[in-house]
């Protein structure tokens, strides 16, 4: 029998006319004949566990999305055609898609750690490479080791690793341009080719099975992984969704991603000026600074319920603990005159303050644990919404929210509430060169240098704050020209060719009035050094007046913006998923899912967005970008506590519709680097 690869390149798997089907059985392709399943998913748990430094993930979020490297391999092993020789084949498959060692080891980007390297070595090898005094727990190479040598002693190790071993220190195929000159020249011998990358090869196996280029279309493409890859290595790629946000992600793969590094620049400079724009009008409404030119880095909220018991407002949280890493908790101080809490932040508290935070939330099982009730008592949640359970299906007790409804209405079961603040403190060097006017300030016009300076320096202590005073009190733009001009002096003796002890003496007043402004420099840098960079505060009447002013700008707006577009009009259509939303709360519309400053925001942010004339990919990236904000600013993104830093999760990191009693905004403008082109 003739060779199948033979036959394959003979075209005989196709039709050879516009009407009559080829005689001769088609050749079975590589994935037909075999396919190596755990090299794939240990390639694509890599690529899936990179997260948001995916290819694709910037763009938006889309459960299920498919990894590149499976779907390349999937589209490969298609195309290419199975010989006789099995192995054979798998090598060049596994080059194609740089899985192969070689591939591995040019993939490697990062080193192995000299404890992994001497624990795979024998004995006679670790005397052979480690000095005699190292031993495991503090490993030394012997000194004087070539950087060749070390190279030798890493691939020794490296080729000894598993598969998934080897991984950990690899970068992923997509990042490499595919297999080397000499790995083609194999590949081409095998199957008959002459190719030197991905595209030509794609070209030359599609000619040979369809007379054209492959055709790839997925009629589900979601995320849009399937035509974005097929694209990418040389395919006509189609992909079409029910879904318009599927459709919107698969074209930002196609023409943002997918349309080189050009268009990214383009994007990016198309997300920045929306950005930037409302950043501008954000700053000017005043809602997101206080008077020390602090700007608000996150708002957490949460809900509040009457406890049927005592008739108390309890604030709703399953914890008080508002940051792990600067020990900040909320303590609930009792008013008995309201009947209500105040809520009161502390901060850099001790480790029974943060155990006793943690365990006093108001709400445990879907119950309400009131902390005024002694004993304290617990009432189901579902009791307090009302809800009702009977022969005709559940019954929702909540008030159905009105499409005109931003916040709760005084009678409602929920109220919202701030509670805390979080604030980004500008940098003290910045705001002392800013008073020197020796550099622009970092604050809005209207705010007060002094006054900025003055709250800084109170969180210092006193022998510091009268070294500030002193550093205040001098001329620093007269201590810098003074360097300019002994420089300037210096330089011109020099090449004058004046006398040695002109130019000695001259040298000597560079040298001095130089060490004069790095001693400064070095002194105002080590005291903004000690002060934090963000703090939780809580909430006062200031913070409260922010809040009214969000909402009533909102409110001038969102009949207007409905109608345009900028925020949200459709109704929650009832489902298994989206009733949670309508019985937990009460929220009938989209737009309820959002705190009223968010939606100021994010409409503010598309208004900026349409009225700027630009490309379409241009749009559409900001449009993505927009996209990224709001899964980062709803009522659905929690407030995660965590040692390494405290943090608002995204909207999806769950993807049922759960709603929660204490939440988390974060602000998109600016301060949210996940919304931005990639």
């Amino acid at each position: 029998m003739a060779s199948r690869v033979e036959n394959a390149q003979a075209g005989v798997a196709r039709r050879d006319d516009g009407n009559s089907p080829s005689t001769v059985d088609p050749v079975p392709s590589f994935i037909e004949t075999q396919f190596p399943v755990s090299r794939l998913s240990k390639e694509s748990y890599k690529e899936r566990s990179a997260k948001n430094s995916q290819t694709l993930t910037g763009l938006g979020k889309w459960w299920g999305r498919k990894p590149l490297i499976l779907v390349r391999a999937i589209i490969i092993g298609l195309l290419l055609p199975a010989s006789q020789d099995p192995r054979k084949d798998r090598d060049v498959f596994l080059a194609l898609l740089t899985m192969d060692d070689e591939g591995l080891w040019r993939r490697k980007d990062k080193s192995i750690p000299l404890k992994e390297v001497r624990r795979r070595l024998t004995t006679a090898e670790c005397l052979e490479w480690f000095a005699g005094d190292s031993n495991s727990s503090r490993p030394r190479l012997k000194a004087g080791m070539r950087r060749i040598d070390r190279a030798r002693l890493q691939r020794l190790v490296f080729e000894r690793m598993s598969y998934g071993e080897k991984l950990k220190f690899c970068k992923r195929p997509e990042h490499l341009d595919g297999p080397t000159p000499e790995a083609w020249k194999r590949i081409n011998k095998h199957l008959g080719t002459n190719a030197n990358s991905m595209a030509t090869l794609v070209q030359e196996l599609g000619m040979r099975q369809f007379g054209r280029a492959p055709h790839v279309g997925d009629a589900f493409c979601g995320g849009g992984s399937v035509p974005f890859e097929a694209a990418r290595i040389g395919c006509e790629a189609y992909g079409s969704d029910l879904n318009p946000v599927a459709a919107l992600l698969t074209w930002g793969a196609l023409n943002v991603v997918g349309g080189g590094e050009d268009v990214a620049k383009e994007a990016r400079k198309a997300q920045a000026e929306a950005f930037e724009a409302v950043d501008r009008q954000v700053t000017e409404w005043r809602i997101e600074h206080n008077v020390a030119g602090w700007r608000a880095d996150a708002f957490l909220y949460c809900a509040e319920a009457v406890c049927p018991e005592c008739g108390w407002q309890i604030p709703l949280a399953p914890s008080w603990v508002v940051g792990r890493k600067p020990q900040t908790i909320a303590r609930l101080v009792p008013e008995p005159l309201n009947r209500s809490f105040s809520i009161e932040i502390q901060c850099d508290v001790g480790k029974t303050d943060m155990e006793g935070a943690r365990s006093a939330g108001t709400v445990r099982n879907s119950r309400l644990e009131c902390p005024n009730c002694k004993p304290k008592l617990s009432t189901p949640i579902s009791a307090i919404r009302g809800d009702k359970k009977g022969a005709g299906g559940r019954g929702f007790g909540l008030r159905r929210w009105e499409n005109v409804d931003l916040t709760p209405q005084s009678d409602d079961v929920f109220q919202e509430r701030l509670y805390c603040v979080r604030w980004r403190l500008p940098a003290l060097d910045a705001l002392l060169a800013a008073e020197q006017e020796v550099s622009p300030s970092p604050l809005p016009h209207w705010t007060n240098l002094n006054h900025a300076i003055s709250v800084l320096a109170e969180f210092l202590e006193e022998d510091e704050r009268r070294e500030i005073t002193a550093l205040r009190a001098r001329d620093w733009k007269a201590e810098n020209r003074a360097e300019q001009e002994a420089r300037g002096k210096l330089a011109a003796l020099r090449n004058a060719r004046r006398s040695r002890s002109e130019v000695k003496a001259a040298s000597r007043v560079w040298s001095d009035a130089s060490d004069l402004i790095a001693q400064r420099t070095e002194r105002v840098r080590s005291l903004a050094r000690q002060l934090p960079t963000t703090l939780y505060r809580s909430v006062n009447e200031s913070d409260l007046k922010r809040e009214s002013t969000a909402l009533d700008l909102l409110r001038q707006r969102f009949i207007e913006w409905q109608a345009q577009g900028y925020i949200p009009s459709r109704s929650i259509v009832p489902g298994a998923k989206t009733d949670e939303l309508i019985r937990t709360r009460g929220w009938t519309h989209w737009h309820h899912l959002f705190m009223p400053r968010q939606l100021l925001l994010l409409g503010t942010f598309l208004m900026a967005a349409s009225g700027r004339p630009r490309r379409q990919v241009d749009a559409i990236a900001t449009i993505l970008g927009l996209s990224r904000c709001v899964d980062y600013n709803s009522k659905l993104c929690r407030w995660h506590t965590r040692e390494i830093g405290d943090k608002s999760e995204q909207t999806f990191s769950n993807q049922a519709l759960n709603t929660l009693y204490s939440a988390c905004p974060k602000i998109p403008i600016l301060l949210n680097d996940n919304a931005k082109a990639r």
